[in-house]
């Protein structure tokens, strides 16, 4: 389901699932998104391991990206340092806006049209709830 030869059902890759960029751009890998994803991690001091081989703008890269940006806000929190802790916060409301919310929903639907395994169901599943959660949550602290 997502990885090759061949067709692939549900590329795990944000520049595959926006449908808000060109016609000509639609379904490609190495859309402009993941060349935007690289620069929100360089913006956020990280860069891409060279020992990582998938692209900037895969599913588990950006959820994981989102993961660093939540520890650094209770990283500053604890450390009494509000200014950091609202950087890294609004640093997760411009990532999960531009980056995520685009996708995040059809991706999980492709999953689940595309299995009967019930563990990928209830992940793709979750990702939809996480997703539909995160945006009422940074809606609210922005």
């Amino acid at each position: 389901m997502f990885v090759g030869p061949g067709h692939i059902p549900c590329a795990p890759y944000e520049s595959v699932h926006r449908k808000d960029r060109p016609a000509f751009e639609r379904g490609l890998v190495m859309g402009p998104s993941t060349a935007e994803v690289r620069r929100a991690y360089l913006a956020a001091g990280l860069d891409v391991s060279k020992k990582y081989t998938d692209l900037p703008d895969h599913i588990a890269a950006e959820m994981e990206f989102m993961h660093f940006l939540c520890g650094e806000e209770s990283r500053f929190e604890k450390e009494d340092n509000p200014r950091e802790a609202a950087r890294m916060r609004s640093m997760q409301a411009e990532f999960h806006k531009n980056h995520l919310e685009p996708w995040i929903a059809d991706f999980a639907d492709c999953i689940l049209c595309s299995t009967t395994s019930p563990f990928y169901k209830a992940a793709a599943n979750l990702l939809k709830q996480f997703a539909k959660r995160e945006t009422e949550y940074l809606g609210e602290v922005a």
